[in-house]
């Protein structure tokens, strides 16, 4: 395994002027790492019968939608089992008794070669992309291994999925459209110029940030491709915020609160002092906030706006409110609870030994995973620490959360579950 300062935070990729049909070598950033297999649209020579992928570059316009939904299948209606409402209120009970009382049952899911560095999970579905080159399927209650998706050249860096379709971002440049309940590669969509490192979609559009510090917006209905530019350190996470909108965390230490249509920067969040690596909003859902007066940066907002008027607090200078919010994390070892209508930093989190590389968050609880290789439970209203959970024995590049489930990927190549649900 290359040293991670070398890959998950050094992510150069192969020169931009190499073409998409170079092989792609080894290089510095990925010392001793095999010859990858160049990209292309032609058929796979051991398996002649799948299907290619159809690329898109980002100069195509107007040329066709990015996807198109498959038909479901039709399905014999079934009718819902109702439940008595005071059996599900016991059940969130316990399932909040087994969150406050670390009560979980831990599972381990192993198949990768090489480390994971993204993920996310529903109720059905995991699914993880790893250092080797590929995104894997996963069972989310048995952790079986469902199926594997090769295609990409280079480590896959960023994924997301819905019910239809997943899409991967990869260091070789491009990302990929796939149907994963099958495993066919729908399209490859390329257009940046060095490694993709994060993507967000919804129903009208991709967003995708890269090394080469710019952040493209793919329209699915059309597959026109615009750019927003205004960083200056590689794009680590997007994150669309109320449909117009788009948050960015950057390498160069800040957040940037972006204007979709116009592709203006509406706002610039400053605070952290070392490289942006991960960054939620809660969208259109409000959060109870105890912010902390005596913690916030003078350097927190970049605009004119007032701050937000608070609920009475106590003495000490804490005030509760209820607001949108933004929670970042950085190489700097701590995580930011942020206003993200005005941009004000209500509250820094200390704890974590090394830099914050991924976290997520709810209205009760916020999980983040660390260079220190464990992942930290936080209260949402407080910010207060209330255990950490240290099973990796590597550090934890990726974190997700779950009404019930915790779920972290390590650089060790594995897969760490901790199930907080009613246990049998």
């Amino acid at each position: 395994m290359p040293p991670l300062s070398a890959t998950l935070l050094n992510t150069s990729a192969p020169d931009s002027h190499q073409s998409a049909s170079d092989t792609i070598t080894s290089s510095p950033q990925y010392p001793g790492r095999r010859r990858s297999a160049p990209i292309s649209d032609e058929p796979d020579a051991k398996h002649p019968s799948k299907r290619p992928c159809t690329s898109l570059t980002a100069g195509q316009q107007n040329i066709q939608p990015l996807f198109q939904s498959p038909e479901p299948p039709v399905k014999a209606a079934t009718p819902v089992a109702k439940r008595l409402w005071k059996d599900i209120y016991s059940e969130r009970l316990i399932v909040e008794r087994n969150w406050r009382k670390r009560n979980y049952r831990p599972k381990v899911f192993r198949g990768h070669t090489e480390g994971v560095l993204c993920l996310q999970f529903d109720d059905s579905f995991l699914i993880t992309g790893s250092y080797d080159n590929t995104a894997r399927v996963w069972n989310i209650e048995t952790g079986e291994c469902l199926r594997t998706l090769s295609g990409h050249a280079l480590c896959i860096r960023a994924l997301r999925f819905d019910d239809a379709k997943l899409i991967t971002g990869s260091m070789d440049r491009t990302l990929k459209i796939w149907n994963y309940h099958t495993g066919q590669c729908i399209r490859t969509l390329q257009g940046h110029t060095d490694g993709v490192v994060s993507l967000d979609f919804d129903s009208c559009i991709l967003a995708s940030g890269s090394v080469d510090s710019s952040i493209k917006i793919w329209d699915f209905a059309t597959g026109k491709c615009s750019t927003l530019n205004g960083h200056s350190g590689s794009i680590n996470k997007v994150q669309i915020y109320m449909k117009t909108m788009l948050f960015s965390a950057s390498e160069d230490t800040t957040v940037k609160l972006w204007d979709i249509a116009t592709g203006a920067c509406l706002r610039t969040f400053c605070g952290h002092v070392k490289n942006v690596q991960s960054l939620q909003t809660s969208g259109d859902t409000k959060i109870s906030i105890l912010a902390n007066r005596r913690q916030r940066s003078p350097r927190a907002i970049k605009s004119g706006q007032q701050s937000p008027a608070y609920d009475s607090g106590s003495s000490d200078g804490e005030a509760r409110t209820t607001m949108s919010v933004v929670v970042t994390g950085g190489l700097d070892h701590t995580l930011r609870v942020w206003n993200a209508d005005s941009g004000e930093c209500l509250n820094t989190l200390f704890g974590h030994e090394a830099g914050v590389l991924s976290l997520a968050f709810d209205k009760l609880r916020i999980v983040s995973s660390s260079l220190d290789k464990t992942i930290k439970i936080w209260d949402t209203e407080s910010g207060e620490c209330l255990y950490t959970l240290s099973e990796p024995d590597s550090p934890v590049t990726c974190v997700g959360l779950g009404d019930t489930r915790v779920v972290g990927g390590s650089l060790d190549g594995a897969v760490y579950v901790w199930d907080y649900g009613v246990h049998s």
